[in-house]
């Protein structure tokens, strides 16, 4: 109020119309600012994330200053297994597949899928038994293993095997011998938060012919989820915009 003022007093000071209409329009720019701040948000509120991330990150920002979570719906969380219509098992997260099975990443060829997580429920494709809860380092964390009969017509095997990996230890879990039906909730995604910016969960499955590897999708699906990036911190700016 006080810059109003003298303003003000600046107009009545002044007899000529020029000095009179500049400080009306000051008075008319800064009183327009916070609708300008207004603007601006809601303009970021509908930015896609791939634009955020290209125009709105300064190049050469080191990556442990950019904390961005990628964010599943949490309706999708908290909704039931997805079970896709012709497979036989549940998907054991309701997330979209990131890498797949026989996918190079970093000279290693992959013999299990990844899925983006934070904190997202972890299913039970199918009815089974918890034979092992563990940890290993190799794997960067706990794991769960389900036997499971495998279907009838799957003639390579009588059992096959989920293996979920890395399960956030300090939620609610199942534990070895347990019996689960299929899309029980047996244990949760880890939590993206500060210091990883985006956590990976890892799914395989294995059949007990020769306790070789198997391309999940056979038995499970895949289906694409809208996902979209919740929060975007850059030094002390939070930035919210969806994936698409």
């Amino acid at each position: 109020m006080t810059k109003y003022l003298l303003l003000m007093k600046l107009i009545q000071q002044d007899n000529g119309h020029a000095g009179r209409n500049a400080a009306i329009a000051v008075i008319a720019l800064i009183m327009l600012f916070p609708l300008f701040i207004i603007i601006l948000i809601a303009t970021a509120l509908s930015m896609p994330a791939e634009w955020i991330k290209e125009h709105l990150l300064l190049e050469g920002t080191p990556a442990e200053e950019l904390y961005i979570i990628q964010q599943i719906r949490p309706d999708l969380i908290q909704q039931d297994q997805t079970v896709l219509e012709g497979y036989d098992f549940g998907m054991p997260i309701n997330r979209t597949i990131q890498h797949y099975f026989g996918d190079e990443v970093n000279g290693r060829t992959l013999d299990y899928l990844t899925y983006n997580c934070d904190g997202d429920n972890l299913y039970a494709i199918a009815d089974g038994e918890v034979v092992e809860v563990d940890s290993s380092e190799a794997l960067g964390g706990w794991y769960i293993v389900v036997e499971h009969e495998a279907p009838v017509d799957d003639e390579a095997n009588w059992y096959l095997y989920s293996k979920y990996w890395a399960v956030d230890m300090e939620a609610e879990h199942v534990e070895a011998g347990d019996s689960v039906e299929q899309g029980e909730i047996i244990g949760h995604a880890l939590t993206a938060d500060v210091d990883h910016a985006t956590m990976i969960f890892c799914f395989q499955m294995y059949g007990d012919s020769d306790y070789e590897p198997v391309d999940p999708l056979p038995y499970i699906g895949e289906k694409e989820f809208d996902e979209e990036i919740i929060k975007h911190h850059w030094d002390n700016v939070v930035i919210v915009g969806n994936a698409k």
